[in-house]
């Protein structure tokens, strides 16, 4: 049986399959800050993933510092006069949109609902962003199969929220490809892309907390209670109470999404804030990507000694706490964005890599 074969396995083997796994992270999260073209992007995801590793902060913490300090750049900005919010209030020009509210709730509902299934530790749940949008692309580009892969392209990267609000990032994104479609020069990949990364993690923030700790508790609470009771019922009660929850607050969050996307999007781009949104946005979703990159990048040089000394406390440790995995990423992002390296060989470089280095004791 398959308990008695990781039992028995060759402790060189369960080295390298655990090396591998460390490391292949790194591949996903360099995926997701390709396309920020911002130029301080990389430094901010540097300086989170220094702070993540040496204070020990959470992902969650480090996003809320960022939309923080993201606040800061946004009142300096209106102070200076670099953008005008003063006509964000008024009503927006009537458009008859392609993207419908029935699409945006049902690209909601297939990403909640598929979230899991097509899943791996390099892009988490991006490649069922790329299913969910491509019924999209089909839409906007009907007999442009080559626009459509290449819109298609921008989603191949690393995402993770939580999926029953995702309609808040999905919905507006929708509809800056349908502008895109329609020729607006002001909204490029980047700023889509900046969008996605930059509103992920505060989703996940408020998200997570909100649906595990407060919705799901509730039901499970009172199913516990049922069972307690004696009634068989409570268990039950608990997974329908659970899932019409999420259900409602998922189809909430797609119209949301829809309508704040449909009245505000046209007035980004024409008040100087488009840009602005785009450089938020690559600010929050680098910090994440550095502060996911020091939780699940792992890469070390364990026991490993030279001359009698342990090389990682003696020499790594004490250059920098993490000093591998942070190299291992700026490393995976400067092949990806500078070299154009194929995602797919880059993954399988990382794993071969780090599984020989895992399987001679090199690394841990």
């Amino acid at each position: 049986n398959m308990t008695g074969f990781f039992d028995n396995m060759p402790a060189w083997l369960a080295r390298g399959i655990s090396c591998a796994g460390g490391a292949l992270p790194a591949v996903g999260l360099a995926l997701g800050l390709k396309p920020l073209t911002n130029k301080a992007s990389i430094w901010y995801c540097v300086g989170a993933f220094i702070l993540a590793h040496q204070l020990g902060l959470s992902v969650t913490t480090m996003c809320i510092l960022a939309v923080c300090l993201s606040a800061v750049i946004i009142l300096r900005k209106i102070e200076l006069g670099e953008v005008d919010f003063s006509g964000m209030g008024e009503a927006a020009e009537k458009v008859d949109h392609i993207v419908t509210e029935k699409d945006a709730i049902n690209a909601t509902f297939k990403l909640a609902l598929f979230d899991s299934y097509i899943y791996n530790t390099v892009k988490y749940c991006g490649d069922t962003m790329m299913f969910m949008f491509r019924p999209l692309f089909r839409k906007l580009y009907p007999n442009d199969q080559d626009r459509q892969i290449e819109e298609l392209k921008k989603y191949d990267v690393y995402f993770t929220t939580q999926v029953a609000l995702n309609g808040v990032i999905t919905a507006p994104c929708m509809l800056m490809e349908e502008e895109r479609a329609r020729g607006n020069e002001e909204i490029a990949p980047e700023t889509i892309s900046g969008y996605v990364a930059g509103t992920m993690g505060p989703v996940a923030a408020v998200g997570d907390p909100l649906i595990q700790a407060v919705v799901n508790t509730i039901f499970i609470s009172i199913g516990v209670g049922m069972v307690n009771a004696g009634s068989a019922w409570g268990a039950g009660f608990a997974a329908v109470g659970m899932l019409v929850a999420n259900v409602v607050i998922c189809y909430l969050t797609a119209i949301l999404g829809y309508r704040f996307g449909s009245r505000i999007i046209d007035k980004l781009f024409t008040s100087g804030v488009g840009a602005l949104v785009s450089d938020i946005g690559a600010l929050v979703g680098s910090v994440a990507f550095g502060a996911l990159a020091a939780r699940y990048v792992s890469v070390s040089c364990g026991e490993l000694t030279f001359a009698g000394v342990t090389i990682q406390s003696a020499l790594f440790d004490r250059v920098l706490p993490g000093l591998l995995p942070l190299a291992l990423l700026l490393t995976c992002y400067g092949l990806l964005k500078k070299k154009r390296m194929n995602p797919t060989l880059l993954i399988v470089i990382v794993f071969a890599a780090a599984f020989l280095l895992g399987a001679l004791g090199i690394l841990s």
